[in-house]
């Protein structure tokens, strides 16, 4: 369980909740670094594949074990499949950097290669790999 101020979490289970869009469109929930333990606690997680910044793999697996089954995984991010019942698909990431990695993945598959070369061209930097489901 979270302490403290958890306000976005009423916003993260109602995005969560949202129909699945009529065009068949998908929607991502992408969260960097401990943004992920707000994920947990809003129940997101829940049989998925999650990661979170090194230093709270322990916190993360302590909020989802409450929530239900997540398995918490050493990676840079981790994207998970797209549910097809809510159109919905979750991408958790490690620390900033991390973050990074999973918005050019997002980019990449959003506005395709040339976008995400560019991208990472204006802010120099190198996108590294992370784990795709």
């Amino acid at each position: 369980m979270l302490l403290g101020n958890t306000e976005p979490i009423h916003l993260i289970k109602a995005f969560a909740e949202l129909p699945k869009k009529s065009d068949g469109g998908v929607r991502t929930l992408l969260s960097v670094c401990t943004g992920s333990t707000f994920l947990g606690e809003a129940g997101v997680l829940k049989g998925l594949k999650a990661t979170t910044h090194p230093l709270y793999y322990w916190k993360l697996e302590e909020v989802c074990k409450e929530k239900g089954v997540t398995e918490v995984v050493k990676e840079r991010f981790v994207v998970n499949k797209v549910n097809e019942e809510k159109g919905l698909r979750v991408i958790t990431s490690g620390g900033v950097s991390c973050g990074m990695d999973s918005c050019m993945w997002l980019i990449e598959q959003t506005a395709g290669e040339e976008s995400k070369e560019q991208a990472a061209e204006l802010i120099q930097y190198a996108p590294r790999e992370g784990l795709v489901l």
